[in-house]
């Protein structure tokens, strides 16, 4: 039962982001919908959603490794597919950080809290 549900979660977050995905990976919509993600389209990078004021003490975090992050202003959301994790979506009240090796530390901030309000003044 679990495995279903989960798989149903994917299969609703692949739909809703398929436009945004099949520009990410550089594809067409249609190859993209009959292939999915290709193993080879994961990166060797982790990415890192917190909720709270600060990333270093965060109230919450979900650590993904070998994804990417979508960010969609017109769904005010956050799509992340990862390999083995699945794919889950979050609001946009969240900071989203990259880190390109699992070794590293350094984190490259790709979305914050405020880019949203940025983009609304816009």
């Amino acid at each position: 039962m679990a495995f279903d549900i989960w798989r149903a979660q994917n299969q609703l977050v692949f739909d809703a982001f398929l436009p945004e995905l099949a520009s990410h990976l550089e594809r067409s919509i249609e190859d993209v919908q009959r292939t999915g993600i290709l193993q080879s389209e994961f990166p060797y990078q982790r990415v890192r959603v917190c909720y709270g004021d600060d990333r270093q003490f965060p109230d919450s975090v979900w650590d993904f490794g070998y994804a990417f992050a979508l960010i969609s202003l017109t769904r005010e959301a956050v799509a992340v597919f990862a390999q083995h994790a699945g794919y889950f979506v979050f609001n946009h009240c969240c900071i989203v950080t990259i880190r390109e090796s699992h070794q590293l530390t350094d984190e490259n901030v790709i979305w914050d809290v405020a880019d949203w309000w940025r983009h609304r003044e816009v």
